[in-house]
């Protein structure tokens, strides 16, 4: 009873200093988050860096990824960012890039940024108001501190001017018709000249140049979030490299362009294209999630830099590119669109490096005009399932169209959805393909898996244009194709054959089921759904 009166009187006590205590506590949270709130005074800077965790509390990967936990852990320093130097800052984490931090990206983020110009307008914001008639509808202010705010129905709103980088800002003295021109008419042959090899080194310094200023180098314990639909990245260069721990999710990215790109006349039946910089390429790092990001060229496509030697000038690399011993990632509900070299999983034949890494779980993307590469594979174990592929032939390079190369001529570059290189170990299941023909060119199954010496490979429950068939049968007929091309080749050369050239094919793949728990969707319909989705989601 004594207990329950002495229980009472702290009670009594407490309420009389309730108000007083609970004022204190409101204003010293104010204080602690008042640099989070975008909303802020005019007058008052933001501050970079914030003082709290807010991770976001929805879905957790699955697969060779799913112990991925980026910078979600106590204490870790979180981070808004509204611009490219920003966003430099925040990797850094002040001096400290390996230690667990969350950076959310607010807006665009652009790089090859040379100049902005701000010019502010002054618009009425009132519904009934004629504004064809209307007086002083816009006006030129000078208020460098706001960037949007809304005073008496009137909203201020940024007009900006962005000029930006050319291949002559970041190598003066280069261009790339000058380049172009050291390779003659046709393309075949580099002109060995003072002149050509000057260009040739600006060329190089450029890439360099252009490198340093685009690439944001993502360190250990670092999760990189969109905060919503205009979260986005464009002309940058996100390389995820000798990292453990990195999520990436709820962004738009536009691919980088690579202004220094090299015109290769030997490189395949008639030449091609190597851009160097990747929308997102993952490089000898473990434990990674790539989560709800929609991944493209963006405004920047292919056509926009014209033809040149019969081919289109290609500025992009690839999409999301995988390599050198990377391991333990997954990429889940994303949207890749309108790219030609989409996600290249190892880089090379001879990166022995890769074997028994690279161990990655591709499910609920949505694959949409992309040319190849979805994935190509060399040595890893990549488990795909209910992603959604579509394209169609009657759209302009580089998109699968206008070419009977996914007919699995040895003679041609392919067309193609998953590609099997060395050694790779793929299993598939359940995903859905869509591939609209024309009466000119027509759909073939043999688009849906070339190989380029890769021989293991299973598939259960895919469609084809809503139809069963059989993709295991399609990519062992591809695999014998490209065998005898090769034998028939090195013979001619006098060479020795590579050792997969003596392998035979087999749909004896690895079982996802042994190294992770997870569960495919049957239901086609659903799969077939994932089209129809925004990506990213909010």
């Amino acid at each position: 009873k004594n207990n329950k009166i002495h229980i009472i009187i702290i009670i009594m006590l407490s309420r009389k200093n309730f108000q007083f205590i609970f004022t204190l506590f409101f204003l010293f949270f104010l204080t602690k988050n008042f640099v989070l709130s975008r909303k802020v005074n005019t007058k008052q800077k933001r501050s970079l860096i914030a003082s709290y965790v807010d991770s976001p509390k929805d879905r957790k990967p699955i697969g060779f990824g799913r112990n991925t936990v980026g910078g979600d852990v106590e204490n870790s320093t979180v981070y808004n960012v509204y611009n490219l130097k920003e966003f430099f800052e925040a990797l850094d984490n002040q001096g400290r890039p390996d230690e667990p931090k969350i950076i959310y990206v607010n807006g665009k983020i652009q790089g090859n940024i040379k100049k902005i110009t701000k010019i502010q307008k002054r618009e009425i914001a009132t519904d009934n108001l004629d504004l064809n008639d209307a007086e002083n509808i816009t006006e030129a202010i000078e208020d460098d501190d706001s960037v949007d705010s809304m005073i008496e129905g009137i909203e201020y709103e940024d007009d900006l001017k962005i000029e930006y980088m050319t291949e002559s800002d970041y190598a003066p003295g280069y261009t790339i018709p000058a380049y172009l021109s050291c390779f003659g008419e046709d393309g075949k042959n580099w002109e060995n000249s003072d002149y050509c090899n000057q260009l040739e080194e600006l060329r190089v310094q450029g890439h360099y140049a252009q490198r340093d200023a685009i690439m944001l180098k993502v360190g250990n314990n670092t999760s990189i979030y969109g905060v919503n639909e205009k979260s986005h990245l464009q002309d940058i260069f996100l390389n995820i490299q000798k990292a453990d721990q990195v999520i990436v999710r709820h962004l738009t990215v536009d691919t980088p362009r690579d202004y220094f790109s090299e015109w290769d006349p030997t490189d395949g039946i008639n030449g091609s294209w190597n851009a160097a910089f990747t929308g997102i390429a993952i490089e000898n790092s473990t434990n990674v999630w790539i989560d709800n990001c929609h991944i493209t060229d963006g405004e920047h496509t292919i056509i926009e830099a014209g033809k040149k030697f019969g081919s289109y000038i290609e500025l992009h690399d690839g999409a999301l590119d995988i390599w050198r011993a990377a391991d333990y990632i997954t990429i889940s509900n994303c949207r890749f669109s309108n790219h030609q070299k989409t996600m290249l999983i190892g880089s090379s034949d001879n990166m022995k490096e890769d074997i028994g890494k690279l161990h990655i779980t591709l499910y609920n993307n949505v694959f949409e005009n992309c040319k190849e590469r979805l994935p190509r594979v060399r040595f890893g174990k990549v488990h795909v399932f209910n992603n959604y592929y579509y394209s169609t032939t009657d759209q302009e390079n580089p998109y699968n169209s206008l070419s009977a190369a996914y007919y699995n001529d040895p003679n041609v570059f392919a067309n193609y959805f998953i590609g099997l290189g060395v050694e790779c170990d793929i299993t598939s299941q359940y995903n859905y393909f869509v591939y609209q023909g024309t009466e000119e060119i027509p759909d073939s199954t043999s688009l849906v898996v070339y190989s380029y010496g890769g021989y293991t490979f299973s598939d259960v429950g895919s469609l084809y244009n809503g139809e069963t068939f059989d993709p295991e049968s399609i990519a062992s007929e591809s695999f014998e194709i490209k065998k005898a091309a090769r034998i028939e080749k090195d013979a001619l050369r006098g060479k020795n054959s590579p050792a997969w050239t003596t392998a035979t094919f087999t749909n004896k793949s690895f079982d996802p089921s042994t190294f992770y728990e997870y569960e495919v969707i049957e239901d086609m319909n659903v799969v077939a759904s994932l089209v129809e989705r925004t990506i990213p989601e909010f």
